[in-house]
């Protein structure tokens, strides 16, 4: 579920690219299987895109946590 505040997930985003592959095995033509195929690959860039904005801030994050003993 997409956060109003913080934005879509990189789970969402590759929630959607698989929506657009199940759908896209559905297709019978060869030009809309590919569009949304295309469109797959899209979102799951999106979400290696997210990830790897995310992760560096999480690290920071981590970092300045004082060590729980």
């Amino acid at each position: 579920m997409v956060d109003a505040v913080r934005g879509p997930t990189p789970g969402d985003y590759r929630e959607n690219a698989d929506k657009m592959r199940k759908l896209a095995r559905e297709m019978r033509f060869g030009d809309s299987r590919r569009q949304l195929l295309d469109l797959a690959e899209r979102f799951d860039r999106m979400a290696a895109r997210v990830e790897e904005r995310i992760s560096p801030a999480k690290r920071m994050r981590d970092r300045r946590r004082p060590e729980q003993d």
